[in-house]
């Protein structure tokens, strides 16, 4: 017991139940009232210091006396006696006292009961012992039961002797009969004796050391365990140690005594009676405690960093205490508190309810190991190329870290870098305080992505030069500034033969790498030209008459696009001109609307001839050789001298052929008639000319000339007569 009581000590019984159970050396009772309400039937309150096992329902119970306990106080209450038609039963016995015990051995509790009913002849009485050894009546009440604490359970053989408190059972009242029966005695007190001429006798009580002798007649004695019975008419049975037996009647039975004996465990015990009915045992106990609690500390693995103030750390902390169990922690800095950056110690305190303490610390350990998060941009960040050398890229990159918040990284190439033509990888980095290095990556990519600028004709407009329209030229440029070389197709192309009407030109820019621009214009071909006209040249004739001529002319036309087209003209060939100038105009026009004219004239001369005569011939010839003389007529009018006449004569030669052959006649001029050869034609056209021949033979003599004349006329007015004829003369030499 040395170390038990080295640790604890058993507070005193009135510290445990109070006023109520606060012994006094002379064994007074002061009865103050209950402070607290009682717990279940057979169940202990341990939420207080002070624990409270409260049994109240008959039956035996088991208690396994806690680690630290030596004391403990018990309050017991036995059963009440059974009632009958005629008088109360006897209350059972209140004990208090406390034992002293061992830290886990183990106790039976015998919580016993009031008398029960059942099997008499009387139908009001309690006949029927109750629980804990109350004796039995035929016919009266029964005895009330004994409560107890043991050491053995009741089902044991000699667990009677192993009893440490008992608080006995209330005397049974006798029956009526014909007589009242008598009272039955509260525990430690003899039954009174029953009414009428024949009144059986109470039993009497028993005591610490013997038990109670039973009322004459048919009452038995009590035993040191249990109370006598009654076995028929007459006298009660005896209580056992402190129990009271009831009166008799001469005609009823007695009552059964008490169960069992109350008994204290030491002198300064109090038994008392009872002021309940039914059988009750309460236990109380208190531990004095000097041990601190024990901690159980789980720090928990270093925490990594939130932010720059560190990071928000659980940890468990937790104290037990041999008494009371868990006890309250209370660290700094708390779990769930933002511990900094390192290295911190946490100090813990626990105190449980006799203010003993216990501390511990531990380290609790915040690290930095997350590196920065970079935030890059999208790949891949596409650029177009402003000149040959790429293009100049600006771009937004930046890292947070969870301790050291914005950091600005390394990026290369930076931005607002010339990047070239192709895909360039940039490479980021972000180091925090702590020496944590993120590392990125993003693409950018530059691209010729311009297309070239197309320089293109307006829309043109170009003249049909045939049915198929006309070819047009034309000239489109391209310039790049970054990829060479730009070629340019148009479709149709320059040079091509253009249909008339509106035509769309495209016509497309291709760079070194495959941009394109696309343009176009219009080509109109038109047909605004008229066909052709061709027309004869001014036409002079001689009037063939008085009226004038008819004339015949050929007028035509041609259209590039129509080919040969009908002409008009003011005066249609053939016609009969007057004499004088007429204007004929001509047009024609294509199918297209277009109109062509032209002008000629014709002009009528009047009817007017002019023949002239020539004669030619040798200028000497030889009497009787032959001579050859001609004539030559020409119509210098401006008519055609029609029905011409020509006459040849020679003197002084004897005419031998003509040529043509012609006959003899003559024609008058200016009233001159000429005899001769006569040639006569048809007509002679203006400019025209005609000559004769005559050959003969020189008669004329020596000396003597020949003279060849000629002469001419005709059915057209002559303008001059005196060129109608003429002469040549030959001599003859001497």
């Amino acid at each position: 017991m040395s170390y038990t009581q080295s640790r604890r000590r058993v507070r005193t019984l009135a510290s445990l139940f109070g006023a109520a159970l606060a012994m006094t050396s002379t064994g007074s009772v002061v009865t103050a009232p209950s402070t607290t309400a009682a717990p279940a039937p057979g169940s202990c309150d341990t939420s207080q210091r002070l624990v409270v096992c409260d049994y109240t329902t008959i039956g035996q119970y088991q208690l396994v006396v806690p680690f630290g306990v030596e004391r403990l106080a018990v309050l017991a209450n036995g059963g009440a006696g059974g009632q009958s038609a005629s008088a109360p039963g006897g209350f059972g016995h209140q004990v208090t006292d406390y034992l002293e015990v061992e830290e886990g051995s183990l106790l039976f509790i015998n919580v016993g009961g009031a008398a029960t009913s059942g099997g008499c002849s009387d139908t009001r009485n309690q006949c029927q012992g109750g629980y804990g050894e109350g004796g039995f009546s035929s016919s009266g009440g029964g005895g009330g039961g004994a409560s107890d604490i043991r050491t053995v359970s009741a089902s044991q053989g000699g667990s009677q002797s192993s009893r440490l408190i008992v608080a006995g059972g209330g005397g049974g009242a006798g029956g009526s009969g014909s007589a009242a029966g008598g009272a039955g005695g509260s525990a430690g007190a003899a039954g009174a004796a029953g009414a009428g001429t024949s009144a059986g006798g109470g039993g009497g009580p028993g005591t610490q050391i013997g038990a109670g002798v039973g009322g004459s007649p048919n009452g038995t004695d009590g035993f040191l365990d249990k109370g006598g019975s009654n076995l028929g008419n007459g006298g009660a049975g005896a209580g056992g140690y402190f129990g009271g037996g009831s009166g008799g009647a001469s005609a009823g039975g007695g009552g059964g005594g008490g169960g069992g004996s109350s008994l204290v465990a030491h002198d300064t015990g109090s038994v008392t009676t009872a002021s309940q009915r039914d059988g009750q045992v309460q236990i109380r106990y208190a531990v004095e405690d000097h041990t601190a609690p024990v901690f159980t500390v789980q720090p928990g693995k270093p925490v990594e960093a939130t932010s720059a103030s560190g990071a928000t750390v659980g940890y468990e902390a937790s104290a037990i205490d041999d008494v009371d169990g868990a006890v309250a922690v209370a660290c700094s800095p708390a779990s769930g508190s933002v511990f900094r950056l390192g290295s911190t110690t946490v100090t813990c305190r626990a105190t449980d309810v006799s203010g003993n303490a216990a501390q511990t610390s531990f380290d609790v350990e915040v690290i930095d190991t997350t590196p920065p998060s970079l935030s890059l941009p999208a790949e891949p960040i596409d650029e177009a190329a402003t000149n040959r050398s790429g293009a100049s890229v600006d771009y937004t990159a930046t890292a947070t870290d969870l301790v050291d918040g914005a950091i600005t990284p390394d990026c290369r190439p930076f931005s607002g870098s010339t990047f070239s033509i192709g895909t360039t990888e940039v490479v980021c980095t972000a180091r925090d305080s702590s020496g944590n290095l993120a590392t990125g990556t993003f693409t950018v990519t530059v691209a010729d992505r311009t297309a070239p600028v197309l320089t293109l004709p307006g829309d043109l407009t170009a003249p049909a030069t045939g049915p198929s329209g006309t070819m047009v030229e034309f000239q489109g440029t391209a310039t790049d500034a970054i990829s060479q070389p730009v070629t340019v197709t148009c479709s149709p192309s320059s040079g091509s033969t253009f249909a008339i009407g509106s035509t769309t030109v495209t016509c497309t820019a291709t760079d070194g790498v495959g941009n394109t621009s696309t343009g176009s214009f219009t080509v109109t071909v038109v047909d605004t030209t008229g066909p052709t006209l061709v027309l004869p040249a001014n036409i002079t004739v001689a009037a063939t008459g008085s009226t004038g001529a008819t004339v015949t002319y050929a007028a035509t036309a041609t259209d590039d696009i129509d080919g040969p087209r009908p002409v008009s003209c003011s005066t249609p060939s053939p016609s009969l001109f007057p004499v004088g100038i007429t204007t004929v105009t001509c047009t024609s026009t294509d199918t297209r609307g277009n109109t062509s004219s032209g002008t000629f004239t014709v002009t009528v001369q009047p009817w007017r001839a002019d023949l002239k005569v020539t004669v030619a011939g040798p200028a000497t010839v030889t009497r009787g050789g032959t001579a050859t003389y001609m004539v030559t007529v020409t119509n210098l009018g401006t008519s055609t001298a029609t029905n011409v006449r020509t006459v040849l004569a020679a003197s002084g030669l004897s005419v031998t052929a003509t040529s043509p052959v012609t006959t003899s006649g003559s024609v008058k001029v200016q009233g001159v008639t000429y005899t001769g050869a006569l040639w006569t034609a048809a007509s002679l056209p203006a400019g025209g000319s005609v000559t004769y021949t005559l050959t003969g033979t020189v008669t004329a003599k020596r000396g003597e000339t020949v003279v060849a004349q000629g002469a001419t006329t005709s059915d057209v007015p002559d303008a001059v007569t005196t060129n109608n004829a003429a002469r040549v003369t030959s001599t003859v030499p001497r």
